[in-house]
C-alpha cells in the first residue's frame, strides 16, 4: 500500500514492497499524489516488482567500462582496437555520469561532440561498443537500466564504401616509398594487399604452413567472419610471400597490427 503524508507543504508518497527499495515522490496537490500512487501500484501488480535500482546509484559508466574492458574485450579478436576505443570513452565526461543519471540526451551530446573531432564512421563504431557494453551490463551483470539508453540516439551515417583502385602511377610511387623505408616488411605487405585485397589482420596472420607452393594456393586462417578460406594467389603474390624475410616464427610477418599501422 502507498503511504501519504504532508510535510513542508508537500504531499509525500511512499510505496513499499517486501525486500524491495521504497519508491518515493513528492507532490504539491494531494490528488496528484494519489493518482500517481494508484498508477505505480497498478504497474507493479501487472509487471511485477520493480527492479532494485540501487545499483544505478552505486556505479558510474566508468565502472562498467573498466569491467567490460577487463572481462569482455580480451576475449575478442579485435581487442586491441576496442581497448583503445574504450579508453577514449573512459576519458570523456560521459564516463563520470552515475548510471541513474545516464540518459539518451547525454549519449546524443557525446555523439555531437565526437562528430566535430572524428569521422562519422569512427563515431558509429564508438556507439557500437558503448551499446554492446550497456547490453552486456543489463543481460549478464544485472544492471537494471529502466529505459533503452539508445532509443532516440542518432547514429551517424557512415560514408559510402570506396571502390577506387590506385592507378599505375600512384602504385609505382607508393611502392618506391616502401622500398626506401628501413622497415623491410612494409613493401611485401602492401604488395600483397594490392594483389589480393586481403585485410591487414588476414595478411599478418599468414603462416608458412598456409602457403602451398605446389598447388599455388594460400590458406587464410583468420577472416572477418571467423572461418578460414583458401584462395589462388597471383604469381606475384606467391613470389612476394616466398621471398619475404621471415625468421624463426611460424608466421610470415611476425609483427603486431599497430606496429604495421605506425610504419
Amino acid at each position: 500500500m502507498a503511504t501519504l503524508r504532508k510535510r513542508n507543504g508537500k504531499w509525500q508518497v511512499q510505496i513499499r514492497r517486501p525486500h524491495q527499495p521504497s519508491i518515493n515522490k513528492s507532490f504539491i496537490r494531494k490528488a496528484h499524489a494519489q493518482q500517481w500512487a494508484r498508477k505505480v501500484e497498478a504497474e507493479i501488480d501487472v509487471k511485477g516488482l520493480l527492479p532494485d535500482t540501487s545499483l544505478l546509484k552505486q556505479h558510474t559508466l566508468l565502472d562498467l567500462i573498466n569491467r567490460y574492458r577487463d572481462q569482455v574485450t580480451p576475449k575478442k579478436r579485435g581487442h586491441v582496437n576496442e581497448q583503445i576505443r574504450l579508453n577514449q570513452i573512459a576519458r570523456h565526461q560521459i564516463a563520470s555520469y552515475q548510471l541513474a543519471n545516464l540518459k539518451p540526451v547525454q549519449i546524443n551530446s557525446y555523439v555531437e561532440e565526437r562528430m566535430g573531432l572524428v569521422s562519422p564512421g569512427t563515431v558509429a563504431r564508438d556507439l557500437g561498443v558503448l551499446h554492446h557494453l550497456v547490453e552486456t551490463a543489463r543481460l549478464r551483470w544485472g544492471i537494471p537500466f529502466g529505459e533503452d539508453l539508445f532509443k532516440g540516439v542518432q547514429k551517424p551515417k557512415e560514408p559510402p564504401s570506396r571502390n577506387r583502385r590506385l592507378d599505375q602511377h600512384e602504385e609505382k610511387i607508393l611502392l618506391q616509398g616502401c622500398a626506401l623505408s628501413r622497415v623491410t616488411y612494409l613493401k611485401p605487405i602492401i604488395t600483397l594487399a594490392l594483389e589480393t585485397a586481403m585485410r591487414r589482420g588476414e595478411i599478418l596472420a599468414i603462416r608458412w604452413d598456409d602457403i602451398n607452393q605446389s598447388q599455388s594456393t594460400l590458406r587464410i586462417p583468420i577472416t572477418k567472419n571467423g572461418r578460414p578460406r583458401v584462395i589462388p594467389p597471383s604469381s606475384k603474390s606467391l613470389t612476394t610471400l616466398l621471398e619475404s624475410p621471415g625468421g624463426i616464427s611460424e608466421r610470415v610477418f611476425d609483427i603486431l597490427p599497430n606496429a604495421f599501422r605506425l610504419a
